[in-house]
């Protein structure tokens, strides 16, 4: 669980940092694969009522393992890039929101055996608290999708075929992904 809690109060200087490493459960053509998902993020400490901010520094990394790797290879990719879009609920007392924070990578060298990382950044939507109740974000579904090529970059980033992989939180997840 991404557990971020944000008292709306008061304002106070300061930043509160979260990383969460979550199960996930990425259902590529082959099948199902398990994933870890690390978010991190920062975070006020506290925030006025009606006073907009952006969870800040927000990356999002996805481990998939060797299985999924092997997948990913063709006989001329050597690289691959991923967008990320995860959905992250917002609630405070009884309102509820949903945002969606989208990221990108840079180009990630494909390994030749073993588990791959690949890292997203990006700017989230900002968020504005409307009472005084404490602010909870709670990591949810993830689309990830994946640019396989080569390294010079001539690719044409379809040499796999594999579409957009969309990740399910996994049902042991720890606290249900709170932040």
């Amino acid at each position: 669980m991404l557990a971020a809690l944000v008292p709306a109060t008061a304002s106070a200087a300061g930043t509160q940092e979260v990383d969460a490493a979550l199960p996930y459960v990425c259902a590529f053509p082959s099948g199902p694969v398990p994933a870890t998902v690390r978010i991190s993020a920062e975070f006020p400490q506290h925030t006025r009522a009606g006073e907009a901010f952006s969870p800040a520094g927000v990356t999002t990394a996805v481990e998939l393992p060797a299985e999924a790797v092997a997948g990913l290879a063709g006989s001329d990719v050597t690289e691959v890039r991923a967008v990320t879009a995860l959905a992250v609920a917002v609630a405070q007392d009884e309102a509820t929101a949903t945002a969606l924070w989208r990221g990108g990578s840079d180009p990630a060298p494909l390994p030749e055996s073993g588990p791959l990382t690949l890292t997203t950044t990006g700017d989230v939507p900002s968020v504005t608290g409307q009472g005084d109740g404490d602010l909870t974000f709670t990591a949810g579904d993830l689309v990830l999708g994946l640019t396989p090529g080569p390294a010079d970059g001539s690719g044409d980033g379809e040499a796999t075929g594999i579409p957009a992989v969309d990740c399910a939180l996994a049902e042991d997840a720890p606290d249900d992904g709170l932040l």
